[in-house]
């Protein structure tokens, strides 16, 4: 049976696949802050379960698992859905309606 993975090649696992996490990250939010906090939160998961990890060639498969179940989680998050580009709310705060729904006079 394998051993659990150390500390050590937690930390190499993170200098390795921490910038395709954070791209993958980036990509599926369009926002380098949440992308940053995305790949922070997944690295921690992914930490916190690390005894589980029995296969070093698995953990960056592992990680990004976590990373795309962490996003899928944040997406179902009642108040990710409220948010409004600031566009819109200037607009809602000024009264003016969007160009695509104002009529031509």
């Amino acid at each position: 049976m394998a051993t659990p993975l150390t500390d050590d090649e937690f930390t190499e696992l993170v200098h390795a696949a921490g910038p395709g996490l954070y791209r993958t990250a980036y990509l599926m939010l369009g926002d380098h802050q949440l992308a940053e906090d995305l790949v922070q939160t997944a690295l921690a998961k992914t930490y916190a379960s690390w005894g589980k990890v029995r296969d070093r060639e698995a953990a960056p498969v592992y990680a990004r698992v976590v990373l795309a179940n962490t996003a899928a989680s944040w997406f179902r998050r009642r108040s990710w859905r409220k948010e409004h580009p600031a566009e819109d709310r200037a607009r809602a705060r000024h009264g003016a309606r969007h160009p695509a729904t104002a009529r031509a006079s």
